[in-house]
Protein backbone atom coordinates (compact mmCIF):
# COMPACT_ATOMS: atom_id res chain seq x y z
CA UNK A 1 0.00 0.00 0.00
CA UNK A 2 0.94 3.61 -0.84
CA UNK A 3 0.47 6.38 1.97
CA UNK A 4 0.27 8.94 -0.66
CA UNK A 5 -2.44 7.46 -2.27
CA UNK A 6 -5.78 9.50 -1.66
CA UNK A 7 -7.88 8.21 2.13
CA UNK A 8 -9.45 4.76 1.12
CA UNK A 9 -7.11 4.02 -1.65
CA UNK A 10 -4.90 1.30 -1.95
CA UNK A 11 -2.22 1.42 -4.83
CA UNK A 12 0.31 -1.64 -5.93
CA UNK A 13 3.12 -0.68 -8.29
CA UNK A 14 4.49 -3.63 -10.34
CA UNK A 15 6.71 -3.05 -13.43
CA UNK A 16 5.19 -3.93 -16.87
CA UNK A 17 7.08 -5.80 -18.96
CA UNK A 18 6.72 -3.38 -21.95
CA UNK A 19 7.68 -0.63 -21.79
CA UNK A 20 10.51 -0.98 -20.06
CA UNK A 21 10.13 2.64 -18.47
CA UNK A 22 6.84 2.00 -17.38
CA UNK A 23 5.32 1.36 -13.88
CA UNK A 24 1.86 0.09 -13.81
CA UNK A 25 -0.14 1.51 -11.00
CA UNK A 26 -3.59 -0.55 -10.18
CA UNK A 27 -6.51 1.11 -7.97
CA UNK A 28 -8.20 -1.15 -5.75
CA UNK A 29 -11.22 -0.21 -7.42
CA UNK A 30 -10.25 -2.08 -10.93
CA UNK A 31 -9.07 0.88 -13.28
CA UNK A 32 -5.15 0.91 -13.80
CA UNK A 33 -2.96 3.53 -16.15
CA UNK A 34 0.33 3.37 -16.58
CA UNK A 35 2.83 6.09 -15.04
CA UNK A 36 6.00 7.50 -17.23
CA UNK A 37 9.39 7.61 -15.39
CA UNK A 38 9.85 10.16 -16.96
CA UNK A 39 7.06 12.42 -16.43
CA UNK A 40 6.26 15.40 -13.84
CA UNK A 41 5.45 15.28 -10.20
CA UNK A 42 2.45 17.83 -10.98
CA UNK A 43 1.13 15.85 -13.77
CA UNK A 44 0.83 12.44 -12.14
CA UNK A 45 -0.72 14.29 -9.44
CA UNK A 46 -3.09 15.90 -12.13
CA UNK A 47 -3.79 12.07 -13.60
CA UNK A 48 -4.07 11.10 -10.43
CA UNK A 49 -6.67 13.36 -9.52
CA UNK A 50 -8.75 12.48 -12.81
CA UNK A 51 -8.28 9.16 -12.24
CA UNK A 52 -10.09 9.50 -8.80
CA UNK A 53 -13.05 11.18 -10.88
CA UNK A 54 -13.82 7.84 -12.86
CA UNK A 55 -13.30 6.12 -9.69
CA UNK A 56 -15.56 7.84 -8.00
CA UNK A 57 -18.65 7.21 -10.26
CA UNK A 58 -20.67 4.24 -11.52
CA UNK A 59 -23.21 6.75 -13.51
CA UNK A 60 -22.18 5.99 -17.51
CA UNK A 61 -22.96 9.97 -17.98
CA UNK A 62 -20.58 11.19 -15.03
CA UNK A 63 -17.57 9.41 -16.72
CA UNK A 64 -18.45 11.01 -20.36
CA UNK A 65 -18.71 14.11 -18.77
CA UNK A 66 -15.19 13.50 -16.82
CA UNK A 67 -13.59 12.56 -20.07
CA UNK A 68 -15.03 15.80 -21.76
CA UNK A 69 -13.78 18.01 -19.45
CA UNK A 70 -10.37 16.16 -18.62
CA UNK A 71 -6.87 18.06 -19.83
CA UNK A 72 -6.00 17.55 -23.75
CA UNK A 73 -3.04 15.95 -22.52
CA UNK A 74 -5.20 13.26 -20.65
CA UNK A 75 -7.55 12.76 -23.37
CA UNK A 76 -4.15 11.83 -25.18
CA UNK A 77 -3.27 9.93 -22.75
CA UNK A 78 -3.53 5.71 -24.20
CA UNK A 79 -4.13 4.30 -20.72
CA UNK A 80 -6.67 6.69 -19.47
CA UNK A 81 -8.82 6.71 -22.23
CA UNK A 82 -8.70 3.18 -22.19
CA UNK A 83 -10.05 2.77 -19.06
CA UNK A 84 -12.62 5.81 -19.45
CA UNK A 85 -14.24 3.78 -22.83
CA UNK A 86 -13.90 0.38 -21.43
CA UNK A 87 -16.99 2.40 -18.55
CA UNK A 88 -18.21 4.62 -20.80
CA UNK A 89 -18.04 3.81 -24.91
CA UNK A 90 -19.20 6.88 -26.00
CA UNK A 91 -16.50 8.70 -24.22
CA UNK A 92 -14.44 7.99 -27.45
CA UNK A 93 -15.69 10.75 -28.83
CA UNK A 94 -13.85 13.48 -26.80
CA UNK A 95 -10.51 11.74 -27.16
CA UNK A 96 -8.07 13.10 -29.29
CA UNK A 97 -8.34 12.00 -32.76
CA UNK A 98 -5.01 9.70 -33.02
CA UNK A 99 -6.63 7.59 -30.32
CA UNK A 100 -9.93 7.28 -32.29
CA UNK A 101 -8.06 5.59 -34.88
CA UNK A 102 -6.57 3.31 -32.21
CA UNK A 103 -7.60 -0.33 -33.04
CA UNK A 104 -7.66 -1.21 -29.15
CA UNK A 105 -9.04 1.92 -28.21
CA UNK A 106 -12.08 1.79 -30.52
CA UNK A 107 -12.13 -1.69 -29.94
CA UNK A 108 -13.06 -1.51 -25.84
CA UNK A 109 -15.86 1.49 -27.19
CA UNK A 110 -18.05 -0.34 -28.76
CA UNK A 111 -17.90 -3.42 -26.73
CA UNK A 112 -19.06 -1.13 -23.93
CA UNK A 113 -21.23 1.28 -26.46
CA UNK A 114 -21.91 -0.18 -30.21
CA UNK A 115 -22.69 3.16 -31.19
CA UNK A 116 -19.64 4.65 -30.14
CA UNK A 117 -18.63 3.36 -33.89
CA UNK A 118 -19.66 6.31 -35.11
CA UNK A 119 -16.67 8.51 -33.20
CA UNK A 120 -14.47 5.63 -34.55
CA UNK A 121 -11.76 6.73 -37.43
CA UNK A 122 -12.91 6.15 -40.93
CA UNK A 123 -10.61 3.31 -41.27
CA UNK A 124 -12.13 1.49 -38.15
CA UNK A 125 -15.33 2.24 -39.46
CA UNK A 126 -14.25 -0.18 -42.32
CA UNK A 127 -12.72 -2.49 -40.40
CA UNK A 128 -15.23 -5.90 -40.05
CA UNK A 129 -13.77 -6.82 -36.71
CA UNK A 130 -14.41 -3.81 -34.89
CA UNK A 131 -18.01 -3.34 -37.00
CA UNK A 132 -19.08 -7.18 -36.06
CA UNK A 133 -18.10 -6.46 -32.08
CA UNK A 134 -20.37 -3.09 -32.68
CA UNK A 135 -22.96 -4.88 -34.02
CA UNK A 136 -22.86 -7.68 -31.41
CA UNK A 137 -23.63 -5.13 -28.86
CA UNK A 138 -26.30 -3.62 -31.03
CA UNK A 139 -27.44 -3.84 -34.51
CA UNK A 140 -27.95 -0.75 -35.01
CA UNK A 141 -24.40 -0.10 -35.13
CA UNK A 142 -24.31 -1.06 -38.88
CA UNK A 143 -25.54 2.33 -39.26
CA UNK A 144 -22.08 3.73 -38.76
CA UNK A 145 -19.94 0.82 -40.01
CA UNK A 146 -18.58 2.21 -43.75
CA UNK A 147 -20.84 1.92 -46.89
CA UNK A 148 -18.22 -0.05 -48.36
CA UNK A 149 -18.77 -2.64 -45.89
CA UNK A 150 -22.16 -2.21 -45.68
CA UNK A 151 -22.40 -2.84 -49.27
CA UNK A 152 -20.63 -5.91 -49.06
CA UNK A 153 -22.91 -9.21 -48.93
CA UNK A 154 -20.59 -11.24 -47.48
CA UNK A 155 -20.13 -8.89 -44.44
CA UNK A 156 -23.89 -8.59 -43.87
CA UNK A 157 -24.53 -11.74 -44.15
CA UNK A 158 -21.73 -12.65 -41.34
CA UNK A 159 -23.15 -9.31 -39.49
CA UNK A 160 -26.86 -10.93 -39.48
CA UNK A 161 -25.51 -14.30 -38.26
CA UNK A 162 -23.56 -12.48 -35.54
CA UNK A 163 -27.14 -10.65 -34.47
CA UNK A 164 -29.64 -13.63 -35.57
CA UNK A 165 -32.39 -12.39 -36.97
CA UNK A 166 -33.07 -9.54 -39.92
CA UNK A 167 -35.23 -8.21 -37.45
CA UNK A 168 -32.42 -7.04 -34.89
CA UNK A 169 -30.73 -5.15 -38.02
CA UNK A 170 -33.53 -3.33 -39.18
CA UNK A 171 -34.74 -2.02 -36.12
Amino acid sequence: PNRDAPSGWVVAVSVAPEPSDMAKVKFDRGFSFAKSACSSDTEDAEKLLWVQKLEETDDFWEIDDVVRTAPARLRADRAFVLEAVRACGLALQYVSKALRSDRAVVLEAVRNRSSALQYAHDSLQADPGIVLTAVKSGSHALRHASKLLRCDCDFMLEALQAVGSIDEIHS
